[in-house]
């Protein structure tokens, strides 16, 4: 036999009701924080890859590297 008593404070879970549960909640809020700041890195990495290999930056930092190693040999 059920547990009456148990089963009269049962709260219905209706669509309304979850909804409001499921906004309100902060279940999963980690796992979001994290894919968000693991997309916004790969961005960031992409960006910066994208920036040093140009010929600009590449051209630059060569004329910066030989200018070390000029200054160093004299």
């Amino acid at each position: 036999m059920p547990n009456r008593s148990h089963t009269a404070h049962r709260v219905r879970w209706t669509a309304p009701r979850r909804l409001v549960a499921l906004l309100r909640g902060d279940r999963g809020t980690t796992t979001v924080e994290f894919a968000l700041c693991v997309v916004t890195c790969a961005a960031l990495a992409a960006t910066l890859y994208s920036l040093v290999t140009s010929d600009t930056v590449r051209a630059a930092l060569l004329s910066l590297l030989e200018r070390g190693l000029q200054s160093g040999a004299t």
